[in-house]
């Protein structure tokens, strides 16, 4: 579930190069569309948006997917248990 938590790292750590680039700490405006909503006839903006963006896209939703799945799976009923275990007087 914390799948996420490196890639967040990658993503910040490009956009911190990326800012260094263009010679603002915060780049305003321009970071986010850089990022998250890039203008692909600049080859730039769409390779920083694979390489960065969309791994961090596709570990949120695995960690989002393995979140619910954990808080919301249906407990085994107890006859399922018990049928599960083997039955010890068959030894």
């Amino acid at each position: 579930m914390w799948v996420w938590t490196l890639p967040v790292a990658f993503l910040a750590f490009g956009a911190m190069a990326y800012a260094g680039r263009e010679g603002s700490v915060m780049g305003g405006d321009s970071l986010w569309k850089h990022f998250i909503a890039p203008n692909c006839s600049d080859r730039q903006s769409c390779r920083d948006f694979l390489i960065f963006t969309v791994p961090l896209a596709r570990s949120v939703a695995y960690s989002a997917a393995a979140w619910l799945t954990s808080h919301f799976e249906k407990a085994p009923s107890k006859s399922e248990v018990t049928q599960a275990q083997p039955n010890r007087h068959d030894e």
